[in-house]
């Protein structure tokens, strides 16, 4: 069988895990062998590609062509046909005969959005499940169905999405480390570089410098009460990397010199290759990208949410965890951090409650398994027997 994968696959070590996750539970679905077909859509964007008569011709030649997953339901691209990262003209979409699913979107309206792209974007929709036959739309578990109710004007089409858990989840770590909280903590931290005025915005919330100032407070606070701890930096896309640097600088010098690891920066790379191989070294992990708290919290790594995009907000209110989010937007957010890892270590409440996000998540899974494979045997795709399918 022969997949046109539309996607991002390098740039963010995030795309990595989504993919890899989702591939590991729709490979055991499909009942013959796949060969997958990458289009790079940051191609599309850097203008070395495009969505033309080319682009048909690779979708018409598969058997089936997937969207994502990824954020490409965002609602601010102006110069977009549809109003989203997905930048394709009508003319060329209709000619696709292939049957596509749009696997896990996010639907983002963080950056913003206008009259005019929310009407290109609900064309774009109204025609996705107007032929419910030919697409079949999915959204992953990040307040992604919550901002498409909001920005949909046929409400009625609201029914035919599918809600599909991000394929970071299903990602596996190998358990190999021992872990000893007696020696000290290993706290892994993620933080996030891009769309900073949006993150840190000043006035009345921290804007970016004073944001890092009450951060390394908290490392030094933390390493202060729990003697030698390590702090392992995951950066997942080149501007995290400044935001790393400029949190050092802050630093006290004994903990930059001796207490910090940069893991490595490879955003080009298989999964077992990557550095979310080193995530399972966490006794905890302070996350603020959405891949890092799904890898993460897939991994039963007991993790607090940096919340300073909605998304992550979205994300710890529909897997029920909200309160391990924490606003670092709001001055003083590093108590209520250390609250928690004071908790985190003292308490097995957590454990419990990651193995219920994990047991729900597999059932939403299972749950969006059976609507795909009514789907895909609906365009004469050869399934395994969902009843015996689990995730």
């Amino acid at each position: 069988m022969k997949i046109l994968h539309v996607a991002s696959f390098s740039g963010n070590i995030g795309d990595i895990a989504n993919h890899y996750g989702f591939r590991a539970w729709f490979e055991k679905l499909i009942s013959d062998e796949i060969e997958w077909n990458e289009f790079e859509i940051r191609n599309v964007y850097r203008r070395t590609e495009r969505f033309d008569e080319q682009f048909v011709a690779l979708a018409n030649a598969s058997d089936l062509v997937i969207f994502g997953g990824g954020n490409f339901f965002e609602l601010w691209v102006e110069n977009s046909p549809t109003g989203t990262s997905i930048s394709i003209e009508d003319e060329i979409f209709n000619k696709i005969k292939t049957p596509v699913f749009f696997n896990a979107l996010g639907v983002d309206d963080g950056m913003g959005y206008s009259a005019s792209t929310i009407d290109k974007f609900n064309a774009f929709f109204e025609k996705l499940t107007h032929e419910p036959m030919r697409y079949l739309v999915s959204v992953r578990n990040d307040g992604a169905f919550s901002t498409l109710s909001k920005h949909v004007k046929n409400k009625n089409n609201l029914a035919k999405v599918v809600k599909l858990p991000d394929g970071g989840f299903f990602t596996k770590l190998p358990q190999t480390s021992s872990k000893n909280k007696e020696n000290g903590l290993t706290v892994g931290i993620n933080l996030a570089g891009d769309m900073l005025d949006v993150r840190f915005p000043g006035k009345e919330h921290h804007d970016y410098n004073s944001f890092l100032n009450e951060f390394s407070n908290l490392l030094r606070d933390i390493s202060e009460k729990w003697s030698n701890t390590k702090f392992i930096l995951f950066p997942h896309i080149f501007s995290d990397i400044k935001v790393f640097s400029d949190l050092m600088f802050m630093l006290p010098d004994h903990i930059r010199r001796n207490d910090l690891i940069l893991a490595t920066y490879d955003s080009n790379c298989p999964f077992e290759a990557s550095s979310f191989m080193e995530y399972e070294k966490c006794d905890i992990f302070l996350a603020s990208r959405f891949h890092s708290n799904v890898v993460a919290l897939g991994n039963n790594i007991p993790t607090i949410g940096l919340n300073s995009y909605k998304q992550i907000q979205g994300l710890y209110d529909e897997i029920n965890m909200s309160k391990y989010l924490v606003n670092v937007k709001e001055h003083t957010f590093s108590k209520k951090i250390m609250d928690l890892i004071t908790e985190m270590t003292e308490s097995d409440q957590l454990a419990s409650e990651i193995s219920n996000v994990k047991l729900n998540i597999e059932k939403s899974l299972d749950q969006a398994i059976s609507e795909i494979s009514v789907w895909l045997q609906t365009n004469h795709i050869q399934i395994q027997n969902p009843d015996n399918f689990k995730s």
